[in-house]
């Protein structure tokens, strides 16, 4: 009987296990010449803009959004 139960609590266990991933960030630069409004404020639906993968970054944890200024110009 507990044979049974463990057997059957074991393949449910297995049955609930989903592969793990990484963060995936949505990366853009503002200053690109060929998608120059793809970085905005405000990621909207009609973007093209996939998340990518942060494996790069060692011990990535979260991803953040940065803007500063570069040669007079926001980014």
């Amino acid at each position: 009987m507990a044979y049974t139960a463990t057997c059957t609590f074991l393949a449910v266990f297995l049955l609930l296990i989903e592969t793990g991933y990484g963060i995936r960030c949505y990366q853009c630069n503002s200053t690109s010449n060929e998608y120059p409004f793809q970085c905005n404020e405000f990621l909207t639906s009609d973007m093209d803009l996939q998340p990518e993968s942060c494996d790069d970054v060692y011990g990535a944890k979260y991803c953040v959004k940065h803007i500063g200024r570069f040669e007079g110009k926001q980014q």
